[in-house]
């Protein structure tokens, strides 16, 4: 768990616990280092999740798949995100996505349960990891809230216009790299994606972007 103390720091779960306390939480959540291999799935669609995650290594995807194979990449998780909290503190609610490693990936996994009950030492890194914990589920909530404004636009120049303007706002700056590859934005988006890559080499042509594999500039 050492090796992963840097990642666990930039955890907002974790925000505000010292390194020495760190063990003593890990401890009391119950928490285990599982690993993952490219393309394994962490949670399926339908299964009740028990527990969260934060990831250590990798990357992983929330992905929607409908009965006829159709994909949708709902979010990404990189290291230091937590993902599967809202879901295993819902009950008797299943997990409506596939939750899929991208590349091969080590995840914290923890008791979610121990969280919401009460703590028997009533220390203050419990009630801090609650308040934490309510932080994180928000921010989520405007994440889901910001890719809804993305696929509500009609056409496929749309959608790119705004997702892309909402990655310059976040990385504050017009030149930046974003986590897809094409396929994969395509999927994000739900559109087809040699539609998508024309519309790319469109916008491109009407000067509106530039960009060289994953990084993008804006010209305005």
């Amino acid at each position: 768990m050492h090796r992963y103390l840097n990642v666990l720091k930039m955890c907002e779960l974790f925000d505000g616990i010292s390194e020495n306390e760190l063990a003593d939480v890990l401890t009391c959540l119950n928490a285990e280092v599982k690993s993952f291999r490219k393309g394994d799935t962490v949670c399926r669609a339908g299964e009740f999740a028990n527990s969260a995650g934060v990831v250590l290594k990798g990357r992983i995807y929330l992905e929607s798949n409908d009965f006829l194979g159709n994909k949708s990449i709902v979010t990404e998780f990189t290291p230091g995100r937590c993902f599967g909290e809202s879901y295993a503190f819902a009950k008797n609610m299943t997990m409506p996505f596939n939750i899929v490693a991208k590349e091969n990936s080590d995840i914290l996994v923890f008791d979610m349960r121990r969280l919401a009950a009460p703590c028997v030492k009533d220390c203050m890194n419990h009630r801090l990891l609650t308040d934490n914990l309510l932080c994180s589920m928000a921010a989520k909530h405007c994440e889901l809230n910001n890719k809804i404004t993305h696929l509500s636009r009609r056409t496929t120049r749309e959608k790119l216009i705004s997702y892309l303007s909402e990655q310059a706002n976040q990385q504050k700056t017009i030149i930046f790299t974003i986590p897809f590859n094409r396929q994969e934005l395509a999927d994000y988006l739900s559109v087809e994606r040699s539609a998508m890559s024309k519309e790319l080499a469109r916008m491109k042509n009407d000067g509106l972007i530039d960009y060289d594999g994953r990084t993008f500039k804006l010209k305005i």
